[in-house]
């Protein structure tokens, strides 16, 4: 009999994961649940397999997100024709009621998580673009926010070309898994291949870091993301 394929959103209780790790799984789901809902409201073609690939997840994990849409009553419908999910084109998000303080705070959210070097995720822009949508108020503090407020100094390192290598790690963290890459070390003379355990994905002065125990090793260290020259979750 196949072993039975464990989801890292299963429901039932597990007595060996603290309240802290089970918020951090259930804000994870949260999380990609919104951006399913934002991938389906674009043009794109999206069927399961598609988004089990884009979410470096199984397709029976996709399907239940789509079932918690399903269940929220947003109308999600599998088109034959094109052979992929879509929302019916009449749904609206509805209005989400902020004060200003809070539209102001989103808005710089938006703002600094544009800054290179922080640009490692979608960041706050589809939140605010989702909010901006139904709300005049929004539009106008977001263009304010634009005109008025800069995030200027901050002399990051550019991580641009290392996204997907970042994306990866936050996948490895969210879902207990390592992960195994080509890294250039200032100490060899060639590159080497390492496979870490990791525990943190950290802003460390002016770079990205990962914190974990690479294979081998007794204790952990820190590994500069620009470092590597590939990287993939396992």
């Amino acid at each position: 009999m196949p072993k039975k394929e464990k989801d890292i959103y299963d429901s039932e209780p597990n007595p060996n994961i603290s309240d802290a790790d089970r918020r951090i799984r259930q804000a994870a789901k949260l999380a990609d649940i919104l951006k399913l809902l934002n991938l389906l409201r674009g043009n794109g073609r999206w069927n399961v397999a598609a988004l089990a690939k884009e979410f470096e997840c199984s397709e029976r994990t996709i399907r239940r997100h789509l079932k918690v849409l399903e269940f929220a009553g947003i109308p999600v419908f599998y088109d034959p024709s094109e052979r992929c999910h879509r929302l019916r084109s009449d749904f609206v998000f509805p209005v989400v009621n902020l004060t200003p303080e809070e539209m102001l705070g989103q808005a710089i959210a938006t703002l600094t998580t544009k800054v290179p070097g922080l640009d490692i995720s979608d960041g706050a822009e589809p939140t605010t673009i989702n909010l901006a949508a139904t709300n005049e108020e929004m539009q106008e503090i977001l263009a304010q926010a634009g005109e008025l407020v800069e995030v200027l100094g901050l002399q990051l390192a550019d991580h641009s070309q290392h996204h997907s290598m970042i994306r990866s790690v936050q996948h490895a963290l969210l879902n207990g898994k390592q992960i195994r890459g080509l890294y250039r070390s200032p100490y060899r003379d060639k590159d080497f291949e390492l496979q870490i355990e990791p525990y943190r994905l950290c802003l460390i002065k002016q770079a990205w870091y990962i914190v974990g125990l690479a294979e081998g090793m007794t204790k952990p260290h820190t590994y500069r993301v620009a470092r590597f020259k590939s990287l993939k979750m396992i």
